[in-house]
């Protein structure tokens, strides 16, 4: 019988195996040590990657001038239209065409910055969406880890602007309410005054020997006395808040009864002139709101020339609105006050001021869908443009431009003030 002869060298079928595996295994060993370089001693280990690739956190890390990892939610934010813009108060108004672009620009900020870490908010007016990044540094060195976080607070900033505006409104609602109850009261306790004045000169007026006497006296004591009673019914009518329900209000009228109301203040002693010249169709407003916005925008262009001047106001339309602008003769708006013309309480009138009329002013414009804003004239003073949102937008129809017609109006007068602008 022949023996069957065995190599040595040759391996048994469990040998094959554990050199497989052995292999596989150096494999994987070599994998993992890749990726935890590459995840920089474990960065994302602490959030967990699956965790991060199911969150709708959008996540990134960044090194150097590049973006070596990034979950889904990154990516599908990454792609799209274009620019990104930050939202800051400092007026850095730098935008990047995409979210690797900015990711990368913005973590150099974190690196230098003493905490490590940047928190800013960026918009993309294209498909209206806004992020908030968190920019921290997860591992210093020569080239530094930076690690990126975004999350869309595009709903929450909406809900937060809708609570500012509904607070602007209560707040305005009840400013008007309040000076329509100081008038009302003021207009009752005059408007008594007046009557009975009337009531007397009436009694005078039925003597003969008094009447030829002092005939030319009694007639303009009467006049006065008629006078002072519509103008208190015209201050009356523009204090009365009613409701804040947008509608269809006519310029015209709006502008009228502020200059009426400016005209209380006169003195007799007048060098200023308002013209006003307004061929545009009704703009969607309330007309409480709208006569205490122009009364204040004439009080500060009044204040603004002590020494009396001249204030226009004209209306055009433009782009679907109608804007109406302000203008007057006086100082110009230093560069320190125009960066804060409307922010709340905010005034150069000391004491005298509240600071809050020309912040109810944009609140207005601001819940009506319009805008205000305000700039220095090459030839002197400042003007304040006004874009209305046209009656005729409540129903998308639009209506016919009026023609444009001279200015009809003679010049209003009103009292010489010397204080500054608010």
């Amino acid at each position: 019988m022949a023996r069957q002869k065995i190599k040595p060298d040759a391996p048994s079928d469990g040998d094959g195996l554990r050199t497989k595996y052995a292999e596989l295994t150096r494999k994987y060993a070599g994998v993992v040590a890749t990726l935890e370089r590459r995840m920089n001693d474990g960065v994302v280990s602490r959030f967990g990657w699956l965790g991060l690739q199911a969150t709708g956190t959008a996540f990134a890390l960044l090194r150097g001038h590049s973006v070596v990892l990034a979950n889904r939610r990154w990516g599908q934010l990454a792609v799209g239209d274009g620019p990104w813009r930050r939202r800051s108060t400092n007026n850095r108004t730098k935008s990047y065409p995409d979210l690797n672009a900015l990711a990368v620009a913005e973590a150099r900020t974190a690196v230098t910055a003493e905490s490590g870490t940047v928190i800013e908010v960026f918009d993309r007016p294209a498909t209206d969406t806004s992020l908030e990044l968190r920019f921290e540094v997860a591992a210093s060195g020569e080239t530094p880890t930076v690690m990126a976080l975004a999350t869309d607070v595009t709903e929450r900033l909406r809900r937060e602007q809708e609570l500012m505006r509904t607070r602007e409104a209560l707040l305005q609602k009840e400013h008007l309410r309040v000076i329509g109850e100081l008038t009302a009261s003021v207009s009752h306790e005059m408007g008594s005054t007046l009557r009975g004045m009337a009531a007397r000169l009436t009694v005078l007026s039925t003597d003969p020997h008094t009447v030829r006497r002092h005939h030319a006296v009694l007639h303009g004591l009467m006049e006065s006395i008629h006078e002072s009673q519509r103008a208190l019914r015209r201050l009356l009518a523009a204090a009365r808040a009613g409701s804040l329900t947008a509608g269809p209000v006519g310029l015209e009228e709006v502008v009228s009864q502020a200059i009426s109301v400016l005209q209380l203040d006169g003195n007799g002693e007048d060098k200023l002139q308002v013209r006003f010249a307004l061929p545009v169709p009704p703009v969607l407003a309330t007309p409480a709101e709208l006569s205490h916005l122009f009364i204040t925008l004439l009080r500060n262009a009044r204040d603004a020339m002590p020494s009396g001047g001249q204030i226009s106001i004209r209306g055009s339309r433009a782009d679907g609105y109608v804007v109406v602008r302000v203008a007057d003769r006086g100082s110009g708006i230093p560069p320190r006050v125009m960066r804060r013309l409307f922010e709340p309480f905010f005034t150069t009138k000391g004491e005298e001021g509240t600071g809050l009329g020309l912040w109810l002013a944009a609140s207005t414009m601001r819940r009506l869908g319009g805008s205000i804003s305000a700039s220095n004239r090459a030839s002197g003073g400042a003007v304040f443009t006004l874009r209305f949102r046209p009656a005729t937008s409540i129903d998308g129809a639009r209506g016919a431009l009026q023609a444009p017609i001279p200015d009809r109006h003679p010049p209003h007068r009103s009292r010489r003030s010397k204080k500054a602008r608010a």
